[in-house]
């Protein structure tokens, strides 16, 4: 009976390690697997991965005395964390960085819910992004993520809105590349080789999304479209919302014919989607 307690312990420790181990808790993995060792001193899984921690703890507390505080320490930390941990590294920093600054702060530049994604944690990561949307509404790199976090939760539908309103209000903001939802993705590429857009491609992305049906027709009121856009695609999207909105006939005809100057390739291919 006891050897079967002292396995269960022993199953008990590992459990709680490589959960702490998840969560980036180096000290408490530590404290587990040293814990296991003290019953079962040739486990030698257990002690490889307590070298393994131990190592990035001394790390990480050296780090802390010279960055002076523990989430510089955690980010300095990111060249020496191993494969195998670094989606737990990137859950810990979200979560050091949100208990030092609140929900959905900004570290390097990114919105800590993209450090949850990264992290494998996209509930957490959906939640954060909300966060930093409620704080800034107006960043593009937030909201292209929210979309993201939607998207790879299943809801096509809210990731679309959110990319929509990315690429409609920031698309210098928004990297294609990164984007979860593969025919969004492709939208620049449709922009720069089927429709020969002049101009940056990404800054087309709203306006091919409308025309090819991924996105909503803009509404006439377009929440969040930049003020006065100037680069052609966004003027093209405009557009479109404008059409909308049009009461005269001859309002519809001249605004159809900036949507041709801006790209006849596109605007065919919008006419042709209306009828």
């Amino acid at each position: 009976m006891r050897q079967l307690d002292l396995f269960a312990e022993r199953t008990l420790h590992v459990v709680r390690a490589r959960r702490a181990l998840r969560d980036f808790d180096l000290a408490a993995a530590c404290e587990e697997f040293r814990a296991t060792l003290a019953d079962f001193p040739s486990d030698s899984a257990a002690r490889q991965e307590l070298e393994c921690a131990s190592a990035l703890l001394a790390r990480r507390d050296h780090l802390a005395q010279q960055h002076g505080d523990m989430l510089g320490a955690v980010i300095a930390l990111r060249d020496e964390v191993p494969p195998e941990l670094l989606a737990a590294w990137h859950r810990g920093v979200a979560r050091e960085a949100e208990a030092l600054h609140g929900a959905g702060c900004i570290v390097q530049r990114e919105p800590a819910g993209v450090y949850w994604l990264l992290g494998g944690d996209l509930e957490q990561g959906e939640r954060s992004l909300r966060a930093t949307l409620a704080r800034d509404p107006g960043n593009a790199r937030a909201r292209a993520a929210h979309g993201d976090a939607l998207y790879r939760l299943g809801d096509v539908g809210g990731a679309r809105v959110e990319y929509a309103r990315a690429f409609a209000e920031r698309p210098d903001g928004v990297a294609l590349e990164r984007i979860a939802d593969p025919e969004v993705a492709a939208l620049g590429a449709a922009a720069a080789c089927e429709y020969e857009v002049d101009g940056d491609p990404v800054f087309w992305v709203a306006a091919v999304g409308a025309v090819e049906g991924i996105f909503d027709v803009p509404p006439p009121t377009l929440p969040g479209l930049a003020d006065e856009p100037t680069a052609p695609g966004l003027l093209f999207y405009r557009a479109m919302a404008e059409h909308r909105a049009a009461r005269t006939h001859a309002e519809r005809v001249a605004i159809r014919e900036r949507m041709r100057r801006l790209s006849p390739t596109l605007f065919a291919r919008y006419l042709e989607r209306r009828r």
